[in-house]
């Protein structure tokens, strides 16, 4: 569902399939953050207000940040979050029982490490918690 909802270029906020309510399913789907799924700041931002206003958590993922999905952009939704006092929340809180809102889930996913890490200063900025799903493990390098 992640794919075919930030395919359609729908309001994000509009998209409820991608807004957690504590309602304790084990299949979530998420918004596509890279520039491929044309998902506007505009329309982002609708998501995390969706999220504050409604005490929902709103679940958002990337890959490989400075490539498919510009460093701006993240740091526009780690703003975002903080700005209207969302709590960060992990794919391991909700496996827990946990992650209710008004919150954000956000993810990025395959092998992009290097270039996660170098983005902990901006994380950290703001308190967030990640989820990363490491694709490809025994591919991945000590260093």
């Amino acid at each position: 569902m992640a794919a075919v909802a930030a395919g359609c270029q729908e309001d994000v906020g509009e998209i409820d399939g991608v807004f957690y309510n504590g309602d304790g399913r084990s299949v979530h789907c998420a918004v596509d953050l890279d520039d491929e799924a044309h998902n506007s700041l505009a329309s982002i931002d609708t998501a995390l207000d969706r999220a504050a206003a409604r005490g929902e958590v709103a679940e958002l993922y990337a890959h490989d940040p400075g490539r498919t999905v510009p460093i701006s952009v993240i740091e526009h939704v780690l703003a975002g979050a903080r700005d209207r006092g969302l709590a960060f929340v992990t794919y391991a809180d909700f496996a827990a029982g946990g992650g209710t809102g008004p919150g954000l889930a956000l993810s990025f996913d395959d092998t992009y490490i290097t270039e996660w890490h170098e983005l902990r200063p901006q994380f950290q900025a703001v308190g967030a918690r990640i989820t990363f799903f490491v694709s490809r493990y025994p591919g991945v390098r000590p260093e």
